[in-house]
């Protein structure tokens, strides 16, 4: 164990303002207000994962398996700055759809949950995704 990162050291507070400024950088207490909910069904397994390049946020929705790992159905993230793609506004992009991806603006999140809905009914059947 890093005793710095453990006691409070300089690393740990010079990393923890990095992180401060990033998030003031990119505006995210103003994001949380903005950000719609996503009603999550009761079966979906749902996976946060770290916002990785450039996203604001991202998520897996997990098919779950009694004796073995978890299979990733969809994956979703929150392109708040329009930099991952080109929509406009910020959207949300659901991978996989139809070979290829899609998006929805922020006004669209119950198409979005129907959308999820359909890829996890057809992959749990053994459908194509």
């Amino acid at each position: 164990m890093d005793c710095n990162r453990a006691f409070g050291g300089y690393i740990m507070q010079t990393d923890f303002m990095k992180r401060i400024t990033l998030e003031n950088e990119e505006k995210w207490p103003s994001i949380i207000e903005e950000v719609p909910s996503i009603n999550f069904d009761a079966e979906w397994g749902v996976r946060i994962i770290p916002p990785f390049g450039g996203a604001v946020g991202r998520f897996w929705i997990m098919k779950a398996f009694k004796d073995s790992k978890d299979e990733r159905v969809v994956s979703v993230y929150l392109d708040w700055y329009d930099t991952l793609g080109y929509f406009g506004n910020p959207y949300y992009e659901l991978y996989p759809w139809e070979g290829d991806i899609k998006r929805y603006a922020l006004t669209e999140t119950k198409q979005l949950e129907a959308d999820i809905r359909t890829l996890y009914e057809n992959h749990v059947q053994g459908g194509e995704q």
